[in-house]
C-alpha cells in the first residue's frame, strides 16, 4: 500500500464496463481481471478506481441498496441483459466485481480505490428517453442499462429535490436537481452513510473516494451555501468509520474525495472543500471533473490541501481532449506546474484496445508513462487548447456548469465600431515557455464560424502585438461558413502565464447578422528540440 502522496496516476474506471466486453458465453473472476486490471498492469498506474453505483443501483453485495439490473423485467438491448445475468451470476457466487477488482489490483502491486457516487443522476438521462417504459420502436434502444431510476427514489419521492414527473423544460438546471436526493433529509444521509459503512468495512479497500462530481446536486439551489454544515457532519462520520476500519485491521482505510474546481464553486453547491481540509476530514483530494484542464486554477485547492498535508491529484477527462496526446502533455503539465500531486484519469479506460477494431486504437494508455514521470513532460510538443464553455441549455452542460471553472469558447466575436474587441487568454506555464528556443516554431491556430473571407476583415492583436500573417482556409462546410485561421508564431512570442488574443471583427457583410463566433482556438508548441509535429509540420514551413 503506497501513501497518497505516491500518487501519480490513478486510473478510473466505469464497475460494470468490462462484464460486457467479452465474447463469451459467461463471466468469471479471471474473465474480469483479463478485461480491466490486465489490460495496465504493465504501466505506471499507482490506484484502480471503479465505482460502487450508477444512479439505478450498486455493483456489490449490499444489504443497504438496490443490486444493479436486479430490478427490471425487460431492457432496451442485449448488452443490457448480458450485464444483468453477469452480476447475477457472480452474486450468487458470493462475489461480486468490486471484490474481484480489489483481490487483483493488489496481486498486481497496485492501490484499489472504490468510488461511491454521491447523487449520480443518470436516471436523467433514462428519464429523457422513458427507458423505464416497453420499448416499441427498434431504434428505441438507448442509454446504458443503468440509466433507470432506482426503487429507492420511486419509494420515497419526498426524498427529491423536485417532482421527476413533472413538466419541467429538458435541458436545463432545474430539470437535473428535481432530480436529485436532498441531503437537508437525514433519510438521503442515513442512505449514503449505510453504502459508504458497507464499503469501508466489508472491501479491502486502500482509498474511498467521495464522488461529489457525479452529480453536484445537493441542496435546493438557493440554500446550498447555508447547508455546507450538513455535508461536513457527513463527511466527519464517514471520515471517523474509515479510522475505525483502519484500526481494525492495522492498515489505514484512506478518505478521498472529487469536488469542484474551487472553493467557491464548492460553497455555491453546499461542499466547503476548505473546511474538510482544515478539519483533516480528508486523506487526498481530486479537484474537478476535468471538464475545464486548461483553465482550472489548481492552485487555490492545492496550496490549502498542501498546508494542511493532503495531497492532490489534478481530474483530466479523456472527453476533452479528442485523442490528441500534445493536449494531454499540457494540460498535465499545466496542473504539474500548479503542485498537483498527481492525475486521476477519467474515461480513460475507453483507451483499452478491445474498444476499437483491430489495430485502430488512437489512443493507447502507453502516454500515461509520461505522466509518471511529470518532470519530462516539457520534451515533447505541445497543445493549449482553450476550454469550452460548459452551455448550461445543454442536457451536459446544464448538468455541470454551476461547478465548473468558466471556459471560453465558443464566443460571439461582434462588430467592433468602438475598437474594442473580444478576449481570450491562454495560459502557459514559465517551465514550457523556458524550455523553448525563443526562434522556434509555433502555431495559433483557431476556427470561426459564420465568417467569409471575401466581405469580413478581422484584425488579430496577440499579447498587444498585432498577428500580419493570418493564414485564412476555407473548410468543407454543410450550410455553414467555417474558416481555419492558422497564425505562424515563434516561443518567443508566447510568454509565461496568460496570453491574451484579441479579435476585432471590423467588417462584416451588412445583410448578414453582425457577429462571427470564434468555436476554438488552440496554441501549439515544438517539442524542446524545436521540431513542429509530423502532421502539421509541412504545412507550417509554408506558413514562415
Amino acid at each position: 500500500m503506497k501513501s497518497p502522496d505516491e500518487y501519480r496516476v490513478v486510473l478510473q474506471q466505469d464497475a460494470p464496463e468490462p462484464l460486457v466486453r467479452p465474447e463469451v458465453q459467461a463471466i468469471t473472476p479471471d474473465t474480469l481481471v483479463e478485461h480491466s486490471i490486465k489490460q495496465f498492469e504493465h504501466l505506471p498506474i499507482d490506484v484502480y478506481g471503479s465505482d460502487a453505483n450508477h444512479a439505478g443501483g450498486v455493483y456489490y453485495r449490499s444489504k443497504v441498496a438496490e443490486r444493479m439490473l436486479s430490478r427490471p423485467r425487460t431492457m432496451r438491448g442485449k448488452d443490457h441483459v448480458r450485464m444483468a445475468e453477469r452480476l447475477q451470476a457472480l452474486f450468487d457466487a458470493d462475489t461480486d466485481p468490486l471484490e474481484i477488482y480489489c483481490t487483483a489490483a493488489h496481486e498486481a502491486g497496485i492501490d484499489y480505490m472504490i468510488q461511491l457516487r454521491m447523487n449520480d443522476l443518470h436516471d436523467v438521462v433514462g428519464t429523457t428517453f422513458d427507458i423505464d417504459k416497453p420499448c416499441l420502436e427498434p431504434e428505441g434502444i438507448r442509454g446504458e442499462p443503468y440509466y433507470y431510476t432506482s426503487q429507492f427514489k420511486t419509494d420515497h419521492p419526498e426524498y427529491l429535490l423536485g417532482d421527476r414527473t413533472d413538466d419541467t423544460p429538458p435541458n436545463t438546471y432545474p430539470y437535473w436537481e428535481r432530480n436529485a436526493l436532498n441531503y437537508a433529509l437525514g433519510g438521503v444521509r442515513e442512505y449514503f452513510l449505510g453504502m459508504a459503512g458497507e464499503l469501508i468495512n466489508n472491501y479491502d479497500l486502500d482509498v474511498l473516494e467521495m464522488d461529489f462530481i457525479r452529480f453536484t446536486f445537493y441542496f435546493r439551489q438557493a440554500e446550498a451555501y447555508a447547508q455546507r454544515h450538513v455535508l461536513t457532519k457527513l463527511v466527519g462520520k464517514i471520515r471517523q468509520m474509515c479510522d475505525e476500519a483502519g484500526a481494525r485491521r492495522g492498515r489505514p482505510v484512506r478518505l478521498a474525495a472529487r469536488v469542484p474546481d474551487t472553493f467557491e464553486l464548492g460553497l455555491r453547491a453546499g461542499i466547503d472543500t476548505q473546511a474538510w481540509l482544515d478539519q483533516g476530514l480528508l486523506d487526498l483530494v481530486t479537484i474537478g471533473g476535468g471538464y475545464c484542464p486548461f483553465g482550472t486554477p489548481w492552485q487555490q485547492i492545492v496550496d490549502v490541501a498542501s498546508r494542511a498535508g493532503v495531497p492532490t491529484l489534478a481530474c483530466l477527462n479523456k472527453g476533452n481532449f479528442a485523442n490528441d496526446i500534445r493536449r494531454i502533455h499540457a494540460a498535465a503539465h499545466r496542473a504539474h506546474c500548479a503542485g498537483v500531486n498527481g492525475y486521476k484519469l477519467w474515461n480513460f479506460w475507453y483507451c483499452y484496445d478491445y474498444y476499437h477494431p483491430s489495430g485502430e486504437n488512437p489512443l493507447p494508455l502507453d502516454f500515461v508513462r509520461d505522466l509518471a514521470k511529470p518532470g519530462t513532460i516539457t520534451d515533447h510538443a505541445l497543445s493549449y487548447q482553450v476550454d469550452r464553455i460548459q452551455d448550461p441549455s445543454q442536457l451536459v452542460g446544464a448538468a455541470h456548469f454551476h461547478h465548473v471553472w468558466a471556459g471560453q469558447t465558443p464566443m460571439t466575436i461582434g462588430i467592433a465600431q468602438d475598437g474594442i474587441g473580444q478576449v481570450i487568454t491562454i495560459d502557459v506555464p514559465e517551465s514550457t515557455v523556458r524550455s523553448r528556443d525563443a526562434g522556434h516554431k509555433a502555431l495559433l491556430v483557431l476556427d470561426l464560424n459564420n465568417y467569409w473571407a471575401p466581405d469580413d476583415e478581422l484584425e488579430l492583436d496577440w499579447n498587444d502585438q498585432p498577428i500580419t500573417q493570418p493564414h485564412f482556409e476555407l473548410r468543407a462546410n454543410e450550410g455553414t461558413e467555417r474558416y481555419r485561421v492558422t497564425c505562424p508564431l515563434t516561443c518567443g512570442d508566447v510568454q509565461s502565464g496568460e496570453n491574451r488574443l484579441e479579435l476585432r471583427l471590423v467588417t462584416s457583410h451588412p445583410k448578414v447578422d453582425p457577429f462571427i463566433s470564434l468555436d476554438r482556438a488552440e496554441l501549439m508548441l515544438p517539442d524542446r528540440e524545436g521540431n513542429l509535429p509530423s502532421d502539421i509540420a509541412s504545412f507550417a514551413e509554408r506558413l514562415y
